[in-house]
């Protein structure tokens, strides 16, 4: 048996045994209706995994009657030529690897007679009618003949008999048999480095002989999980180290729900508030219980019905909060990039006209900065009416001029802000070799490292920005002056590159990178 396989059974069989219990949410009295009875004798005693169903009792259920059953049907038959219907038991085994891959079979208990012109399975797929054609075989020829005779000349194994001694009332029910590959499962843990919390999840091939998975989807809607150990010792450990588990997977849940509540936001704070109250009464509902030698994670589903429906409903409401935030995040960044993108487009046809970029600001008589370039460029964004309201000879704070600053077209307006706002978070950079370093303005010529190199506006937050009309923007002097963009609680930033294009900045990018690209024609 290659490395590779034994690895893959070996740690499916580990995240059947430490994992299961996450996802556990109660167990039901066993159903003892004959309907529902196993018929052990097909299960050959070197068998170490089994799966029963009951296809046609679950999917005829009143409770399935939403499901797509008629597609359900027909798939069945053309694919397989079986109606999944028809399918009154099944009895998945598998027998522990040896020198090659293990063997498996599979036992199809049939309401009414196939015949063999009838199947439609891969011509590669074994199989075996018997019973007149109400029995299928499916699965590797020496194992299927296993399966047949022993069915024939029943002798029980580990796995037969405690299916026949637990039962298998529930929908499906999985049952193995660790002792079969205990050597193995230790031999890969033991080579496998694990962190100090889960030190201890290396002993677990020696704390479990075998696991039993219950899920139902009728009336009484569960899933559960059992676990065999040794001895009455070995139980205690195996709850112990369950526990440590449950521990450190609510720690661990509690740093990120905290993490995603740290913003400034009170429905997603008060989503993290909720989550943790929920996080805690689950990981409370899922602590294993011990008796004898037995583990057990399970609820009762009648006594804890309107708990176990509140926590689904809690666990949705928790899931789909962050996603409804994570979705509404994601279309105010497309709108921010959608409005730098039409700021490039201005920018681009007011030089088409000028045959110039618009300086950062027009300059009085006396050189001091009047009006910003987001005025000059209202032209351009069909905002003409509003340009000439303008006194383009005054400041932007003239008792004239500073009473069109509530006329913010929404262009310039950050889709986090509401429409009243009266700063704009595009800005363009100012200083030395940027685009914006001459006040008659820039030539594409003059941009020796490229346009697509060379930012020409950016997005700032909200600490950052600026009154619409006034001539202020990003002062680039040194790799310091860049210090306020990894503020950006997005982890980065939108940019507008002078070729028209917009470009996500991490707020990670190297200072020295970055004020390259404020420069156009540095050489880098």
């Amino acid at each position: 048996m290659s490395r590779l396989r034994r690895n893959m059974v070996c740690w499916l069989l580990i995240v059947t045994t430490t994992t299961s219990p996450s996802l556990c949410l109660a167990e039901t009295a066993a159903r003892t209706d004959a309907s529902r009875a196993v018929d052990v004798s097909w299960i050959p005693p070197n068998a170490a995994v089994a799966a029963v169903a009951f296809p046609r009792r679950t999917l005829t259920a009143p409770e399935m009657e939403m499901l797509p059953l008629e597609v359900i049907s027909a798939a069945g038959k053309e694919h397989l030529g079986i109606d999944p219907m028809d399918i009154e038991q099944l009895i998945a085994l598998a027998e522990p690897p040896q020198d090659g891959p293990p063997g498996f079979g599979i036992m199809l208990q049939l309401a009414r007679p196939v015949e063999e012109s009838a199947l439609k399975l891969p011509p590669e797929v074994s199989h075996r009618l018997l019973a007149g054609g109400k029995t299928l075989l499916i699965g590797t020829e020496p194992f299927m003949e296993r399966m047949a005779a022993n069915q024939q000349k029943p002798v029980r194994g580990p796995l037969a008999d405690l299916i026949a001694k637990t039962g298998a009332a529930s929908d499906l029910t999985v049952v193995a048999m660790l002792a079969p590959v205990r050597p193995m499962l230790s031999e890969q843990l033991s080579q496998t480095p694990l962190p100090p919390p889960l030190a201890e999840v290396k002993n677990l091939p020696e704390l479990i002989d075998a696991a039993k998975f219950d899920i139902s989807i009728g009336t009484a809607q569960s899933i559960s999980l059992s676990m065999l150990t040794p001895d009455e010792a070995a139980a205690g450990s195996l709850e112990k180290i369950l526990n440590q588990l449950l521990d450190l997977g609510q720690q661990m849940a509690a740093e990120q729900v905290a993490s995603q509540a740290a913003g400034d936001d009170p429905v997603q704070q008060a989503s993290g508030q909720y989550s943790q109250r929920l996080l805690r009464k689950t990981v409370n509902m899922l602590r294993p219980q011990r008796s004898g030698k037995r583990v057990r994670v399970a609820l009762d589903a009648q006594a804890n019905g309107q708990l176990v429906a509140v926590s689904v409903i809690g666990v949705l409401v928790a899931l789909l909060l962050p996603a409804v935030q994570a979705a509404r995040g994601a279309a105010r960044r497309m709108q921010s990039s959608n409005n730098l993108k039409m700021i490039g487009l201005a920018m681009h046809n007011y030089y088409d006209v000028n045959q110039k970029l618009p300086p950062q600001a027009n300059s009085g008589p006396d050189g001091k900065r009047l009006l910003s370039w987001r005025v000059h460029l209202l032209p351009f964004l069909e905002e003409g009416a509003l340009y000439q309201q303008f006194h383009l000879d005054e400041p932007w704070d003239s008792e004239h001029n500073k009473q069109l600053i509530d006329k913010m077209p929404a262009v310039f307006r950050s889709p986090e802000n509401p429409p009243s706002t009266q700063k704009s978070n595009y800005v363009v950079p100012v200083g030395k070799d940027t685009l914006f370093s001459s006040p008659e303005g820039i030539k594409f010529n003059q941009v020796t490292d490229g346009t697509s190199n060379t930012i020409m506006a950016l997005e700032v937050d909200d600490a950052s920005s600026v009154i619409w009309t006034k001539p202020d923007d990003l002062e680039v002097t040194d790799e310091n002056s860049l210090a306020k963009l990894r503020t950006a609680p997005k982890g980065g930033f939108n940019v507008l590159m002078a070729d028209g294009s917009v470009q996500f900045m991490s707020a990670t990018i190297d200072s020295a990178a970055l004020l390259s690209k404020l420069r156009k024609s540095d050489g880098k």
